[in-house]
């Protein structure tokens, strides 16, 4: 994410470096957000999940240059003018730009390098009542949860089975609403 009222905003993960603005990536070993975000710039570096050096590298560097907020995103900071760019998960950064300000910030997929996250369900085999979350996941991976999904800005795993019309709130469905790449 990142404020309009950075002038020359980012559009890639090496823009970041060339700034004058604060650069957000949260608390690195605790919230899986921000672990995505390091592997997301060693991918963008030329690292890998088995080479994360060029994101310590970068991040050590933005750190070094007094750029660097080691404090997690959420819109309260982000309206008070505390956190300048955010390297946050695209559904975060949607739903927050919403209630922080779509006039104040935009939201981009670095051009360089990006990564993913995925989510997986189970049932556990000693549930006390094992239909409900049979009945709760039917209901996920139905049309109506997967468009569910998509207009709280997450990436339904069914996003090419599924018609997302427009509504008030979200005047269209992912994918045409979510972000580009730089």
């Amino acid at each position: 994410m990142i404020s309009k009222s950075v002038k020359n905003p980012p559009k890639t993960f090496a823009d970041l470096l060339h700034g004058d603005y604060k650069v957000s990536i949260g608390e690195v070993g605790k919230a899986t957000q921000s672990n995505v975000g390091v592997l997301a710039t060693a991918f963008a570096l030329g690292g890998s999940e088995a080479n994360l050096k060029p994101a310590i590298d970068f991040y050590a560097e933005l750190a070094k240059q007094k750029r660097l907020l080691p404090i997690n995103v959420f819109p309260s900071n982000m309206e008070k003018g505390e956190v300048e760019v955010g390297v946050v998960w695209d559904f975060n950064a949607l739903a927050y730009r919403d209630i922080a300000g779509k006039d104040k910030w935009d939201v981009v997929i670095p051009a360089d390098g990006s990564a993913t996250g995925g989510y997986t369900t189970m049932i556990s085999a000693f549930s006390k009542r094992p239909n409900i979350a049979k009945l709760v996941r039917e209901y996920a991976f139905s049309d109506a949860g997967q468009i569910d999904f998509a207009r709280g800005y997450a990436r339904p795993i069914r996003i090419d089975q599924i018609t997302c019309r427009p509504t008030p709130r979200h005047g269209c469905c992912p994918p045409r609403n979510m972000p580009r790449r730089g």
